[in-house]
């Protein structure tokens, strides 16, 4: 049974819900993007797969406006076919470039360019356009529904999902790379999963093989977007510049 979720999460919900936060995604990459919401005295409240290090700032790169876009183009050329995609490729490389290339003393990585991260960002997205989202992980389900978020454990995620006329099945989300053998995603449920997983084929391949689902790859970070994402924080200089004139 789904039950009714109150709170924080709904709060992100109604915050990202709708053509008011479409103004917040830029043509301009890379960018900075914070999915908390302004809830002043209170922990943020971010129900999404986001690194740890990242807290609720990310970097939007090209790649993931692209990835964004190729899987509206993958979902409408299914034609009725509930085929989703795996978005894989090695595990934590942004933040592994981050921290070779930029050996500062101090510094504060805003998100790491990875599988996990862009979830985050679809999520966000999906909502700005009013769709119902299912997000997924090893041990819950979150479900974002006309206005109110639902959640249940994640073994029952599939079941008794909202009915909808015609080919729309439910975005969902998925970040359940620890999970052996990977979701139990079935041809029959009305769902167009995207899993981000890394590059493990047991993880995924079971509901690959039955669905049909598309196989894609994350782009790594250029210097560029690296130096973005980073913020730098240098220590004030033990004693005063004299200037001379």
């Amino acid at each position: 049974m789904w039950r009714v979720v109150t709170g924080g999460c709904q709060e992100f919900y109604e915050h990202w819900r709708g053509d008011a936060n479409k103004s917040k995604f830029l043509h301009k990459f890379p960018y900075k993007l914070s999915l908390e919401i302004d809830r002043t005295g209170n922990p943020p409240v971010v129900p999404l797969p986001l690194p740890t290090e990242s807290g609720s700032r990310i970097i939007v790169t090209e790649s993931y406006e692209k990835m964004f876009h190729h899987l509206l183009l993958i979902r409408t050329r299914d034609l009725g076919n509930r085929k989703g995609a795996v978005i894989t490729g090695q595990p934590g490389i942004g933040a592994s470039l981050a921290r070779f290339l930029l050996r500062a003393p101090t510094h504060q990585c805003v998100g790491s360019s990875g599988k996990t991260t862009f979830l985050g960002f679809l999520v966000v997205r999906l909502l700005s356009l009013n769709q119902v989202v299912l997000l997924c992980d090893s041990d819950d389900a979150v479900l974002f529904y006309q206005g109110q978020v639902y959640t249940r454990p994640a073994k029952d995620a599939f079941k008794d999902l909202p009915v909808n006329r015609g080919y729309f099945p439910v975005w969902t989300p998925i970040d359940a790379d620890s999970m052996t053998g990977g979701p139990s995603v079935k041809r029959r449920y009305d769902i167009w999963a995207v899993q981000a997983s890394s590059p493990h084929p047991d993880r995924y391949k079971s509901w690959r093989k039955q669905t049909g689902a598309a196989l894609l790859g994350m782009s790594l970070w250029d210097l560029r977007e690296l130096l973005k994402g980073c913020v730098f924080s240098f220590p004030a200089p033990a004693t005063s510049i004299r200037t001379y004139r």
